[in-house]
């Protein structure tokens, strides 16, 4: 694992909210609906370090990914199971700040999380009654990895993706 040192130190304060058991949990399996004090955390920091740094394009992604499917929710102390809905307008809008940055946002994420990113913003997207923008972003997507010489069969699924979107 290799960690960048900060490219400014006043930002080490804030990075360090992130280095404890339960912020290291949700983002280890990829963000919790339910963890509000933890989510309060890693909206602080993505505030505190703003929209473009890497960190918060991370941290975002990973905030919106439970939001983007069914959800089941197991009540305490009953036998009672219940299942939250998807929220589309809320990963959409999460979202879209990554998938309108995609070559920085790529270099934060690494191609395969920015490519899983983009594909459940484009769902979000379409289920809002956005599909131009769900296919911008994969017409977005689908350059990038052309012009980063991404492995042809990645390029193929995408262009095929952003076909299915005209």
């Amino acid at each position: 694992l290799y960690v960048r040192p900060p490219s400014n130190y006043e930002t080490l304060p804030v990075a360090s909210e992130l280095f404890n058991a339960r912020v290291g949990r949700v983002l280890y399996v990829g963000g919790s609906r339910l963890m509000e004090d933890v989510n309060e955390k890693i909206d602080w920091v993505c505030q505190r370090l703003g929209p473009q740094h890497p960190t918060t394009y991370y941290l975002s992604a990973t905030r919106a990914m439970p939001q983007a499917q069914p959800f089941k929710l197991v009540e305490a102390e009953t036998d009672t199971v219940r299942v939250l809905p998807p929220d589309p307008e809320l990963v959409e809008r999460a979202l879209r700040p990554i998938v309108q940055q995609p070559e920085s946002a790529a270099d934060a994420l690494g191609h395969i999380v920015y490519r899983r990113t983009v594909d459940v913003y484009t769902d979000a997207a379409v289920e809002c009654g956005k599909r131009a923008a769900a296919r911008k972003a994969q017409r977005e997507l689908l350059a990038l990895f052309e012009q980063r010489n991404v492995v042809p069969q990645v390029v193929e699924e995408v262009k095929e993706r952003a076909a299915e979107l005209k």
